[in-house]
């Protein structure tokens, strides 16, 4: 994991002398990418 040049998150992945990276979280569903956005969109901190 680090940051891009635009300081947004990317996973790299390498492996057979190829490097591939990920935008977005590899291996996530989409309904857990609804939730994470969910979470980050709600204003559920003061609740807590």
């Amino acid at each position: 994991m680090q940051l891009d040049a635009h300081g947004r998150l990317t996973w790299t992945e390498r492996s057979g002398g190829t490097e591939r990276v990920w935008h977005g979280e590899p291996d996530a569903s989409l309904r857990r990418r609804a939730m994470a956005f969910l979470a980050r969109a709600l204003p559920i901190e003061s609740q807590l």
